[in-house]
């Protein structure tokens, strides 16, 4: 008997189970991808030297290995030294993480003021380059710069414009100092070199 009143009393305390709730539906950016994360960080070392970093907000995996990154940013740091950024909307990753194409807003910028900006652009992690087929500008300092077709390597740290190049540079009140323009331009910044070819014009 008392058992059996400790189990009405249990049973009128519990009350009726309520119906489990609908699970929330979950968003999805992309539903070809595999796989979808957030908030990551690739690093990479060389010895004991951390020399790339690249992170981002958003992360999609693809079944054929290539992924696909919204907000990223790529720290890269030289044994000399020298040191820059990329950020980049999106970017898109081969399979072997080594070719990323990045999009939607393109900047870069070093450690010694140089910035470089564009629209879309490659980026090639074993060979240090970028490359853009589309219109890009370019500044340090008192100098600034536009072209079309560039390839710039981080190594040697010489730009190449390959159509339009148009270099400008002023003096320290603001005013036009130089103004070059050609077919192409070779910027070694190195040896802070500018050679200029095709149709130059110098005023």
């Amino acid at each position: 008997i008392f058992g059996v009143a400790c189990a009405v009393i249990v049973y009128f305390a519990i009350g009726h189970r309520p119906p489990p709730s609908k699970p929330t539906a979950i968003s999805r950016i992309d539903p070809a991808a595999s796989a979808e994360s957030t908030g990551g960080n690739v690093l990479r070392f060389r010895e004991d030297r951390r020399d790339f970093e690249l992170a981002y907000e958003t992360q999609l995996l693809y079944p054929d290995g290539t992924s696909r990154m919204l907000k990223t940013t790529i720290h890269v740091k030289k044994p000399d030294g020298r040191s820059y950024v990329v950020t980049a909307g999106e970017a898109r990753s081969s399979k072997d993480q080594k070719h990323m194409q990045l999009s939607s807003g393109v900047h870069l910028e070093a450690n010694d003021g140089f910035t470089m900006s564009a629209d879309r652009a490659t980026y090639d992690k074993d060979l240090g380059t970028i490359h853009s087929d589309v219109p890009v500008t370019f500044s340090k300092g008192r100098m600034s710069g536009s072209g079309t077709i560039i390839d710039y390597n981080e190594n040697s740290d010489v730009l190449m414009v390959e159509q339009d190049a148009r270099v400008k540079t002023v003096d320290e009140a603001g005013q036009a100092a130089l103004d070059f323009a050609a077919g192409s331009a070779v910027l070694d910044r190195f040896n802070d070199l500018l050679t200029l070819d095709a149709h130059v014009h110098v005023l």
